[in-house]
């Protein structure tokens, strides 16, 4: 009664009017495929935060014939819809098939509905990508069922997606029983998740062993019965990349590669590289690009042989191998390096493109764990629409996405990496 009551208050309302005449004019504007009056009435939809604009917004980003710049706005908008009728539907169609976009949506804001529907896409879905979604939105609460934490668990065999796996491992970071600790541990010799079952290792002792099982056993074996201390993901990551930054000040060594002084970190690692015209600029080592070539060669000069990489350079989607990623063999090196010297500059920097052609063609079939993003400038089109549609493509993956910028401070750099838990650097 009291809800036949409430939609009749809403069907009379100013509210309701103004509702309608902006449906109208969405529909106008679809019709006709005008991108900016599309885009631009879909946004005025944040204002009407209802059951009957959540319906229609979802029946538009359902539809396979809808672009993806409509749906990454329309992403945007169901995410910030807070009333209760919303919620309770985004809940009820993430679970159902193709509701990857709206269980996006629902894991925007941790509340009873996000928990519940993870807790059972963990349990009861097949689908990879929404496990992936739903795993990592549950590293935001503590308490949980001890079933539904062995079942997390059980996903870490190595059979199962890397992504999955990789979420499992930062999920158990935030898990507040002490008997996860054994299973991080016995993780640290996993090479595809070892970094992140370090880092929840870490999150969840307030220690700090680094990659040494033999320590951390020792450490357990003392405090058996310790509490848990749950460092929120986010506290625990600036922290470390404060860490980081003074250890590269300080001119620390490091054991693995670098990249115009970034620490190469993953298995299977793809560069994304910028080869547009601004990359002529002038440096005291020729052109932007000179220099680049330069960096990477010398990066290639000292990475280790059991790991597998490639190379995007943007614009153009030219790759380097053809396949992807591979093993870094000498003679792959030296391939590699003679296919980098003739390398050319030009053209725009169309970022958003370059990392839609990662994702499709590359990280999807390679499983690609690191992307090192590197650009001088901003990217072509809106900034904020490139860095939403990089964390869409992003979100069933989990790739670690580490940007550098070339010449000056990059805000849209900068939160690219804080979006898919990577470091940004500045190169002046």
């Amino acid at each position: 009664m009291i809800k036949i009551l409430l939609v009749f208050l809403f069907l009379t309302s100013p509210v309701f009017a103004e509702w309608k005449d902006l449906k109208k004019e969405l529909r106008t504007a679809l019709r006709v495929k005008s991108s900016y009056s599309a885009l631009k009435s879909l946004e005025k939809c944040s204002q009407y935060d209802t059951e009957e604009t959540a319906e229609y917004l979802m029946s538009i980003l359902k539809s396979s014939r809808t672009p993806s710049t409509y749906k990454m706005t329309i992403t945007r908008v169901l995410s910030g819809f807070k009333s209760e009728e919303v919620r309770k539907l985004l809940a009820k169609q993430a679970k159902m098939s193709g509701g990857l976009h709206l269980l996006q949506c629902l894991v925007s804001q941790k509340d009873e509905h996000c928990k519940a529907t993870c807790e059972e896409i963990v349990l009861r879905s097949g689908d990879a990508k929404m496990q992936t979604i739903a795993i990592r939105a549950l590293g935001a609460y503590k308490e949980h069922d001890i079933n539904l934490v062995k079942k997390m668990i059980t996903k870490l065999d190595p059979r199962n997606p890397s992504s999955v796996r990789r979420a499992v491992a930062e999920a158990l970071g935030s898990v507040n029983n002490p008997q996860v600790a054994p299973i991080l541990i016995q993780q640290m010799k996993d090479k595809v998740i070892a970094s992140l079952a370090i880092d929840s290792m870490e999150r969840l002792t307030g220690q700090a062993f680094g990659n040494a099982p033999t320590s951390w056993r020792k450490w357990l074996a003392e405090n058996k019965t310790f509490k848990p201390v749950n460092t929120p993901l986010e506290e625990y990551l600036e922290a470390k990349r404060k860490k980081q930054e003074e250890e590269r000040a300080k001119n620390v060594d490091h054991d693995s590669a670098e990249f115009y002084g970034v620490e190469i970190r993953g298995e299977k690692i793809l560069f994304v590289l910028d080869k547009s015209g601004s990359m002529s600029a002038k440096t005291e080592y020729g052109s932007r690009l000179d220099q680049l070539k330069k960096e990477f060669i010398d990066m290639l000069d000292s990475i280790g042989y059991k790991k597998s990489l490639g190379v995007l350079w943007f614009p153009g989607n030219d790759a380097y191998p053809r396949t992807g990623v591979d093993e870094a063999t000498d003679s792959f090196k030296e391939r590699l390096k003679k296919y980098i010297k003739g390398i050319k500059e030009g053209g725009g920097t169309p970022i958003g493109e370059a990392m839609t052609y990662a994702f499709d063609k590359i990280v999807e079939k390679r499983e690609i764990d690191s992307i090192y993003l590197l650009s001088d400038g901003s990217p072509s089109g809106s900034p904020d629409q490139v860095r939403q549609l990089i964390k869409n493509l992003n979100v069933s993956h989990f790739v670690k996405i580490s940007t550098i910028s070339i010449g000056a401070s990059s805000e849209f750099l900068k939160n690219v990496a804080a979006d898919n838990y990577g470091t940004y650097t500045e190169i002046k």
